[in-house]
Order: C-alpha cells, then structure tokens, then sequence
C-alpha cells in the first residue's frame, strides 16, 4: 500500500523529504502518525492543509487556528533544473496529474501533457490554469509560439505540427481538458496550485 512505501521510504531515507498530495486528507493523517513523526519526530514534519481550522477541530476535537491560513504551492515554480530534469520533472508532474484525477491516461494523452508542462515550467509565472488554456485552441496561441523557443525540440516541434489543428489532436486535448477541468474545478486546489509559491 501507500502507506506502508511511505514509511519504509521514510526510514529509509530520513534526510529526504516526502511531500503528499492528498486532496481527502487520509493519507496525510496517517502519515502523522507514523512512529518516527511522534514527540520529537514532529519537527520533521510540515503539513499543509487548506482547511486547517475544520481538520484540527476534527483531529484534535477543538479548533486550535482562528485565522484564516493560505498558502500556494505553484508545481511550476521550479529553480535549478537542468534541461534533462526539466524533461523528467515533466513526465512526473504529468503522472501526478492522471494519478490525482484517478483516470487513465494513454500515451498520446500523456505526450500531450508532458509538452505543455516542459513549456510552462519555462514561461514565467504560469500556473495549472495555463496548463488548462494549453488546451484550449481559442486560446493558446501565445503557449504555442512560445514553446518554439524551449531547448527540447523534439517537444516543442510536437507541439508546432499538433497544436491548432484540431483535427489532429481534437480529442486527445479534449479528455485532457476534462481531467484537468475536474481538479482544477475544485476552488480549494485550484487557490493552492494557482498562486506564486509561498
């Protein structure tokens, strides 16, 4: 399961850091209570939660925060990558993706989106909603010549012969589209996902 890798990832590799994405929030309350993120362990542990007002009134029986709590994690905002981890990153990013929307993905589905996530980790301040408009044939222009001046030009032609061309590409951008659509409907992770990191 899940959480057994986590824990024996985590033993493992206590220099490591493990960041979850865990839109229920089971799996994160697990993972506070794993052995090593009790007493002392907890100051090896930092935990994001959107709702931390109701999920503290729910874990500890008391609402313990009165403020309202933001924050913003953009998967785009990425510093120090070379170009050979800019590519991997993509295709990482892209799989998170599928796998936090729970649907297949095919290979064309996932070629789509792992060029758009390579260009977009390059464009300054973009954000899943431009992953979105990427889609979007009316409105992605702008990403399209852009993607021409990446260094990976095999993902930048993909995207030059097959984009705009909807007879091509139509309904592979389409169920992409849908997935995304379907998280990024969601306002809670879209106010995460959306802003500069803080």
């Amino acid at each position: 399961t899940i959480s057994y890798e986590l824990i024996r990832t985590s033993h493992r590799n206590r220099d490591t850091s493990i960041v979850i994405l865990d839109p229920h929030g089971n799996l994160a309350t697990d993972v506070l209570k794993f052995i090593m993120n009790k007493g002392m362990g907890l100051d090896r542990v930092v935990y994001l939660d959107c709702d931390i007002r109701a999920t503290s009134k729910t874990l500890l029986g008391k609402e313990i925060i009165k403020d309202k709590v933001n924050f913003h994690f953009n998967p785009f905002e990425i510093k120090g990558l070379n170009d050979a981890e800019i590519s991997g990153y993509a295709e990482t990013l892209a799989q998170t993706l599928f796998d936090l929307v729970k649907s297949d993905d095919s290979p064309l589905m996932q070629t789509v989106l792992e060029s758009c996530i390579e260009v977009l980790v390059r464009l300054p301040n973009s954000t899943l909603n431009d992953l979105l408009r990427f889609m979007d044939d009316d409105n992605n222009a702008d990403l399209v010549v852009f993607s021409g001046s990446i260094p990976n030009k095999i993902r930048a032609e993909f995207i030059r012969k097959n984009f705009n061309n909807k007879s091509k590409l139509a309904s592979t951008k389409n169920a992409v589209y849908m997935r995304l659509q379907k998280l990024l409907g969601n306002l809670m992770f879209n106010s995460i996902v959306s802003g500069t990191s803080t």
